[in-house]
């Protein structure tokens, strides 16, 4: 029987027995009793109807869409905070429109009509296409169980999000940036990341134990809320490290003496041994959104370009890379990338790659040019040049915190 808890919060949590009496609890809280009451009466009724045709063997097409989902939706394999997340989606877009109709009764024109509707109802082009593509998941799912000989969802129009301009930034802007930013701890973090690409959440995640013979072994991710033993494309990697990048390992390392562990909750349920490499300066794991508020003032006082982000050091590394002539295959799989295509998108237009077109192209005028970095040594020896450190230009100024 349904039932709900009241929590600490005040909000109001509900409760249900699946098919097999064990307890559950429904995602997610409510402010009211009532609410929470009949999610987890929907909930344990979904429950019963899915075990009962998860006996029946072969499923008919004519089983209703939301039937179907209540099936499949359990076989995703999710994180708990993705699959929430895409369970609010389904609930307030999908449900209604598409629960009770029959797979077998949807068709290309239905699912054009619906989309055209969609458009007039969701703010953004970029959500459209996800509540979408979550629909046409379910199908193919449908289709791979051997309940639909066909997908329906074939030659649907959908409009794209337009591209955005992804920045990057060259070593004389970078500089500047650095020099913007008052706190030290969060400047040699921008630098790391210009050195290696990470993610912000692979730096937060990162542990001291991942760091072997001057290469960053990228295998743990923080999420904001626990540590995942993977990166984002389920593919550690390895990264060479510059000696500016193991200089500032060591650094951390010496002003935060290790411990027993990280102290955060791991995904993998293993006790962690190893403490992390970079920490905030009061002491705490990186907190994702300040660390893009830090970046962000900084670059408002160089007064760059807006948009610069965390993500900004990320695609100047694949674009330094990409100047410096390290092979696509290579620049990938530093990257992380599982994909060329999606690699490509981290190399932009630099006057690096200009002069070296133009050059090509015979431009007389290149040869009166001096190219920058031209005349420093070529890969690993220009890569592990010391960068000279932004304290020693304004110790003042390295005094101030960021909030």
């Amino acid at each position: 029987m349904a039932s709900t808890e009241k929590l600490p919060s005040g909000n109001w949590r509900g409760l249900y027995y699946d098919a097999e009496g064990r307890k559950r609890r429904v995602q997610g809280t409510f402010p009211r009793k009532k609410d929470a009451l009949d999610a987890a009466q929907e909930a344990e009724v979904r429950a019963r109807r899915r075990a009962t045709l998860a006996t029946d063997g072969a499923l008919s097409a004519s089983l209703k869409w939301g039937d179907w989902c209540d099936i499949w939706w359990p076989t995703r394999q999710l994180e708990d905070s993705t699959k929430e997340s895409e369970r609010k989606v389904f609930n307030k877009h999908l449900y209604q429109p598409w629960g009770d109709v029959p797979l077998n009764r949807i068709s290309r024109r239905m699912i054009q009509d619906w989309v055209n509707e969609l458009r007039q109802t969701v703010q953004t082009q970029g959500f459209l296409l996800r509540v979408y593509s979550l629909f046409r998941t379910s199908i193919i799912a449908a289709v791979d169980r051997g309940i639909l000989e066909a997908n329906p969802c074939v030659s649907i129009k959908i409009p794209r999000p337009p591209k955005t301009r992804r920045l990057h930034l060259e070593a004389d802007r970078f500089s500047t940036l650095l020099q913007a930013m008052h706190t030290e701890r969060y400047r040699e973090a921008v630098e790391f990341l210009w050195d290696t690409g990470l993610r912000p959440g692979e730096l937060a995640g990162l542990h001291r134990d991942h760091v072997e013979d001057g290469w960053l072994v990228v295998a743990q991710v923080w999420t904001g809320k626990a540590i995942k033993s993977y990166p984002k494309d389920d593919d550690v990697r390895e990264i060479p490290l510059t000696a500016r990048a193991q200089e500032l390992l060591v650094k951390w390392e010496r002003e935060t003496p290790t411990g027993s562990g990280c102290c955060l909750p791991h995904l993998a349920g293993k006790a962690c041994r190893s403490d992390l490499a970079f920490r905030q300066p009061n002491g705490n794991v990186l907190d994702l959104n300040n660390f893009y508020h830090v970046v962000h003032r900084g670059a408002v006082r160089a007064k760059l370009p807006s948009g610069v982000s965390p993500y900004t050091f990320r695609h100047s590394y694949g674009t330094r890379l990409a100047d410096a002539g390290v092979d696509a295959f290579e620049l990938s799989r530093l990257l992380g990338h599982s994909k060329l295509e999606q690699s490509l998108t981290y190399v932009h237009r630099s006057e690096a790659a200009r002069s070296r077109v133009l050059a090509a192209l015979g431009d007389e005028e290149m040869g009166k040019l001096h190219i920058v970095g031209r005349d420093l040594p070529r890969g690993t020896q220009r890569g592990t040049q010391r960068r000279t450190s932004v304290s020693d230009h304004d110790q003042s100024e390295s005094r101030k915190k960021e909030v």
